[in-house]
């Protein structure tokens, strides 16, 4: 509800049904002496006309050329008034020299002169002046006047009207494709942005992930090596290695399901295991040596 008063055609809907219900208010019970308060209601009916602008909006079409005669309507509408009006006027002032010299004559009058000259120019029952013409002048020279203005009069407004109209749809165009370019630029600019921000937070993420993984790796073959090292100084006795493959075990199991980080730690548990085994042999070859020492200790003593 708060974003329907937001938006001005809204507000002008609201306006419209509002000046509709204040008309049907006041034919049903005020006096209807009151004609020009009733008729300046009526005359709100006409702003419906606006909603046409609805319907311009839907096409882009109909969005330039309402554009494009808009800003002929600005911007040239006073040149070609001042030009259509000396055209005019030149009419009007050679017409009276032509045909002005008697009183009965609708030449005679400048204010007359220039409604004459005005429906030439414009094309306005221009052949019910040429009796008029030919009466007062010579018929030859009122035919090639009455050509030549309605010919140039006619051409000249109409040709520049339409001109400008062409120069204002081409430079409206021009404006509109360029607006419509630099909003797809900024479109596709913002989408390289967001692509690049994804891409680098893609990579850091990795990045932080492989840098994770191989601590943890390196952290775990430290770990092996310090154990193994136990083991070889005797600290851990030898019987006591399964302790190790447990822990690998239980760290395989609590590891994210990674193939790559699950192979290198099977493969430190084999090297685990390998090396185990390397030094419970050693283990066994030095009781072994030191029990061939007692022995042969034992028979010398017996010997003796």
């Amino acid at each position: 509800s708060c974003h329907y008063w937001v938006d001005w055609t809204n507000l002008y809907d609201f306006i419209i049904i509002l000046f509709g219900l204040i008309e049907i208010i006041w034919n049903l019970f005020v006096q209807k002496q009151y004609s020009a308060i009733r008729n300046l209601l009526k005359g709100f009916r006409l702003l419906q006309l606006i909603r046409l602008h609805r319907i311009i909006r839907l096409f882009d079409g109909l969005q330039l050329l309402t554009q494009a005669l808009m800003k002929t309507v600005l911007t040239y509408t006073f040149s070609v008034v001042i030009l259509v009006f000396l055209f005019i006027y030149i009419v009007a002032v050679i017409g009276q020299i032509l045909y002005g010299r008697s009183e009965d004559s609708l030449w005679h009058h400048f204010s007359t002169s220039l409604s004459i000259a005005t429906r030439l120019t414009l094309v306005d029952n221009w052949n019910l002046i040429e009796p008029e013409l030919e009466n007062h002048g010579s018929p030859p020279i009122s035919r090639w006047f009455l050509i030549i203005i309605v010919f140039v009069g006619n051409r000249i407004v109409t040709n520049v009207l339409v001109g400008l109209m062409i120069e204002s749809v081409s430079s409206v165009n021009d404006d509109y494709m360029k607006e419509k370019r630099e909003k797809k630029n900024l479109r596709n600019q913002k989408k390289r942005e967001e692509l690049s921000k994804r891409t680098t937070q893609i990579f850091n993420t990795r990045a932080s992930d492989t840098n994770s993984k191989t601590n943890r790796i390196e952290q775990t073959k430290e770990l092996i090596k310090s154990k193994l090292n136990w083991l070889h100084n005797e600290i851990i006795s030898p019987k006591d290695f399964i302790f190790l493959i447990d822990w690998l075990e239980k760290l395989v199991a609590c590891s994210e399901k990674s193939q790559i980080e699950v192979k290198s730690i099977h493969r430190l548990i084999i090297h685990n295991i390998q090396s185990l085994s390397y030094v419970i042999n050693e283990n066994m070859k030095k009781n072994e040596y030191k029990l061939t020492k007692l022995d042969d200790k034992y028979h010398d003593n017996s010997n003796t």
